[in-house]
C-alpha cells in the first residue's frame, strides 16, 4: 500500500493492517489515474483498472492531464 508518510493515518500500523475497502479503491484509482503506460498487479489481475477506465473514460488518453497533489 501507498501513503503519504507525513500525514495517512496508517503510518503507524505495521507490515500487515486492515483497511477501508473504499479508501484502497481511491487510492489504487489515484495511481492508476497518475501512469503513464505501465500498471503492476501482485496477481495479475486487471478487473480493478479495466472499471476504473469504464468508468472514467478519459483514462484512456495517454496525453490527458495528470492529477496533481500539492
Amino acid at each position: 500500500m501507498l501513503y503519504d508518510k507525513e500525514i495517512s493515518k496508517y503510518r503507524y500500523f505495521g507490515v500487515s493492517k486492515s483497511v477501508i475497502q473504499s479508501e484502497l479503491d481511491f487510492i489504487n484509482t489515484q495511481i492508476i489515474a497518475m501512469a503513464h503506460r505501465t500498471i503492476f498487479t501482485r496477481k495479475n489481475d486487471f478487473a480493478f483498472v479495466r472499471n476504473c477506465i469504464e468508468e472514467y473514460n478519459d483514462l484512456k488518453d495517454l496525453n490527458r492531464s495528470r492529477i496533481i497533489h500539492g
